[in-house]
């Protein structure tokens, strides 16, 4: 209506609160009808791709003209290691080549790639470091089975808590990803009184400091978020957390 006309859309594998992803293979059948740039927000779920039971659900993600992924989260790196993947590296050279004086002496043939020209920054550290010799030391067949494993704990949790009376399962097991609430059957507290309980089980857990398990707010209720991303985390372990989290919950509705 103010004659603005969209350049790109943006599509999400895997949100950080739910692990939901959009349907990537419809959103790029429109932007290819519009002619509009397709970008997928993959940082926390495109490493799903690995694993078989996340590839399905991530479907299309080939069709991106750009996508983000960040290895720190569920690839398993220290901290500070992000990642934008184009299908043409011309399309960044393109965007942020500069060419000043100070720099004369020192460009090379066209066969070099010099990083610089694909960014913002001039210098930079070499993140890369780290995620190749990770792959090297390891091989990817050992991060496709810890992605792997990831997936199926979420959905165990998931089937166990659906299984107790205490528990309400908000958001489904997702890439990982769970939303679930203290609320016994036949309870009589209101929303409000639910949203203060959980919020101090969260609380009183992370004061325990058995576990960290903290909180989120998906359809204006306060949930409790587990995002089940170490591949040494057990059953067991999440068993144990939930356990701590009803002694907690016991203990503030009978105070």
């Amino acid at each position: 209506m103010e004659g603005l006309q969209p350049f790109c859309l943006i599509a999400t594998a895997g949100t950080t609160n739910t692990g939901t992803v959009d349907p990537l293979s419809d959103i790029a059948k429109i932007c290819k009808k519009e002619d509009i740039w397709f970008h997928i927000d993959g940082a926390y779920g495109g490493f799903a791709i690995l694993a078989d039971n996340g590839k399905q659900l991530l479907k299309g993600i080939g069709k991106a003209d750009s996508l983000t992924v960040d290895p720190h989260k569920w690839f398993f790196q220290p901290y500070e290691i992000g990642c934008l993947l184009v299908k043409n590296h011309k399309w960044l050279k393109g965007t942020f080549t500069e060419k000043p004086e100070y720099l004369r002496d020192i460009e090379g043939n066209t066969s070099e790639i010099n990083f610089y020209d694909h960014g913002i920054e001039l210098t930079r550290r070499f993140r890369a470091l780290k995620f190749y010799m990770s792959v090297k030391t390891f091989g990817m067949e050992e991060f496709r089975k810890a992605i792997t494993y990831n997936v199926k704990l979420a959905e165990a949790t998931e089937a166990f808590l659906r299984k107790s009376s205490n528990w309400e399962v908000i958001s489904p097991a997702t890439l990982a990803v769970i939303n679930f609430r203290y609320n016994p059957i036949g309870n009589k507290l209101s929303e409000k009184k639910l949203d203060a309980l959980n919020q101090r089980i969260s609380k009183s857990v992370v004061d325990s400091k058995q576990a960290l398990l903290v909180t989120t707010v998906l359809n204006g209720q306060v949930v409790l978020r587990m995002c089940l991303i170490n591949p040494r985390t057990t059953l067991d372990d999440v068993k144990e957390t939930i356990a701590l989290c009803e002694s907690f919950a016991e203990e503030k509705v009978l105070a």
